[in-house]
């Protein structure tokens, strides 16, 4: 009979000391990811050794406009005239009187090619931006076209 009881109690702290299990139902939101393009205005070239601004290829930007904005990237179509040398393009900040940290592009093609950088810091607020070029060897750095390719997520 002692052992009956003594089970009897022992059976009974293991079930009041069994942690009790409570579902929880999660939600997980998935973001989607989205690519769009703010074409660059205009093309130009330059020969000069020093940042020149390429008339034509100014245009405004604002972050706020692409909704869930994420990165940025600029996108050219450039070239060296012949080739010999290289030949390098930016983004410009008007606004702010700076060039735009990470938008640096060089080629030493003669022939046409397709570049892109990694993310590019853009500033808050509608700003002015232009392109630059210059050539280190006096040939003709030329900017055929251009884009920014803006990544969203939402």
């Amino acid at each position: 009979r002692y052992i009956d009881l003594a089970v009897s109690n022992l059976e009974t702290k293991n079930i009041e000391s069994a942690p009790t299990v409570i579902p929880v139902k999660t939600t997980v939101v998935q973001k989607i990811k989205t690519t769009s393009y703010y074409p660059i205005p205009g093309d130009g070239e330059t020969r000069e050794t020093a940042w020149i601004d390429l008339a034509g290829t100014e245009f405004y930007f604002d972050k706020k406009d692409f909704s869930g904005f994420k990165e940025a990237y600029l996108e050219l179509n450039v070239k060296l005239s012949n080739g010999s040398g290289e030949a390098y393009f930016r983004l410009f900040d008007v606004t702010h009187g700076i060039a735009v940290n990470g938008s640096e592009i060089k080629t030493s093609s003669a022939i046409s090619v397709a570049l892109s950088t990694g993310n590019i810091s853009v500033w808050e607020g509608r700003n002015l931006y232009l392109v630059q070029a210059r050539s280190l060897t006096s040939e003709s750095a030329v900017f055929e076209t251009g884009r920014i390719r803006i990544v969203s997520e939402n």
